[in-house]
């Protein structure tokens, strides 16, 4: 598939697509491919010319355009960004030219068209539906917005979790103003943490985000306020600190865990999560002590040099997040590790072991397998020199092997999925 410059999508009549490993084109297995799942959306990678296999030969090409419709046109790259739930397993392959701008800091995934269907690289790791987004309709989240904001006038969480809700379609933030599920608590102005693919905040002259950042500190009973309906109210109830529209929430520890305290007084159901960078052990520890029950930990290595390379951490260093893991684990919190995947680097045997080994020395409960949301060649840049990669599907089965105790999927685990 390529585009035009004014977006329109084409398929090539005879290229086959093919996929980027580590920076190299290579043909996609067909047990990869699935139908483009609903909620799915087109992307268009400008300044980079998609690369496609000539079936009659198997080389792999480079298109730069030609003729479409009796016009002639510049083929760009297309990729899909997936919804909640599916894992991509290969991204699009292309090459940029020599006058091309920064991706925006999505996760593009490889796509193609069979007869009149487009389908993606890419397959659905977890089950539960509740996120699917037939269940967020446009028309009942602004009724939703205009509840909240009659039932919290003036709060700074409710207008934050509106503007992630009807802008950037955050689910979290959506469940906010649906009272359902899980919710979103952003808080953060700051981080500790000045990351490659940040979706919040960038250098100038940086990819373009694809949030903007919460820029008002809450009070406590504001926080409070709205965790504490929600939680009393909704169905598998959970409010989550640590959003992708904020900093990192253990820089408001003291804020936290003063909120935290509030919300307890008011209600004891539900669960508190918090997901962070684990940066600081300390304040995982108090955290906990005031009623944090369930963390999520955001890594993209277990290995500190790549960890380092894009985390870029401030006055914190890989083994804290272990301690906070380990701490989490130890106090018998609900320990998850939000696993940031790029086919072609976490899936490298390098990454695999360490990533096992963590998992089965920390007793992690659940690791989560995000698509790591950046340009691509960014995210090479700092990957280090290419190597063999195995694949997600035995990046599961290898960490499966070293515990089997833990469980894989895309979401955080209320206490009835606990259960």
């Amino acid at each position: 598939m390529f585009a035009d410059s004014a977006g329109r999508v084409f398929d090539h009549p005879y290229l086959e697509a093919c996929a980027q490993v580590g920076g190299t084109s290579v043909a996609i297995p067909e047990d990869a491919w699935i139908p483009l799942p609903a909620g799915a959306k087109m992307a268009v990678l400008p300044g980079r010319s998609p690369m496609g296999i000539d079936p009659a030969t198997g080389a792999i090409e480079r298109f730069e355009g030609g003729p479409v419709a009796g016009t002639r046109i510049r083929a760009n790259a297309v990729g899909a960004i997936l919804p909640p739930a599916f894992v991509r397993s290969h991204i699009p392959a292309y090459t940029t030219r020599t006058i091309a701008p920064a991706l925006s800091q999505w996760a593009y995934t490889a796509v193609a068209m069979r007869g009149d269907r487009a389908f993606a690289a890419a397959f659905r790791l977890d089950a539960r539906t509740r996120w699917d987004p037939r269940h967020f309709t446009e028309s009942a989240l602004k009724r939703a917005a205009a509840v909240r904001a009659r039932e919290f006038p003036g709060n700074r969480v409710v207008a934050q979790v509106t503007k992630c809700a009807l802008e950037y379609a955050c689910v979290t933030s959506q469940n906010i103003l649906l009272r359902r599920n899980e919710g979103a608590l952003p808080v953060s102005v700051t981080c500790n943490a000045e990351c490659l693919g940040c979706l919040s905040l960038v250098p100038p002259g940086g990819a373009p985000s694809s949030h903007e950042r919460v820029r008002r500190l809450p009070t406590a009973d504001e926080i409070a306020d709205v965790a504490a309906a929600h939680l009393k109210a909704a169905r598998r109830p959970m409010v989550s600190f640590g959003q992708g529209c904020e900093g990192e929430p253990l820089v408001a520890a003291p804020l936290i865990e003063d909120a935290i305290r509030k919300i307890r007084i008011r209600t004891k159901r539900g669960r508190i999560n918090m997901n962070t960078n684990g940066s600081l052990p300390a304040a995982v520890a108090r955290l906990i002590d005031a009623g944090l029950e369930h963390i999520r930990v955001s890594l993209n290595s277990a290995r500190a040099p790549l960890y380092t390379s894009y985390y870029r951490p401030a006055n914190y260093r890989f083994r804290d997040v272990v301690a906070s893991i380990r701490a989490a684990s130890d106090a018998q919190v609900t320990t998850t590790i939000n696993l940031l995947t790029f086919p072609g680097v976490t899936d490298r045997e390098s990454e695999i072991d360490a990533l096992a080994s963590l998992v089965a020395d920390a007793r992690v409960d659940l690791v989560q397998i995000r698509n790591l949301a950046i340009d691509p060649e960014l995210y090479l840049s700092v990957a280090g020199a290419p190597a063999p990669a195995l694949g997600l599907g035995e990046l599961i089965r290898r960490i499966q092997r070293a515990r089997p105790k833990v469980r894989f999927g895309c979401f955080n685990l209320s206490r009835e999925d606990k259960a």
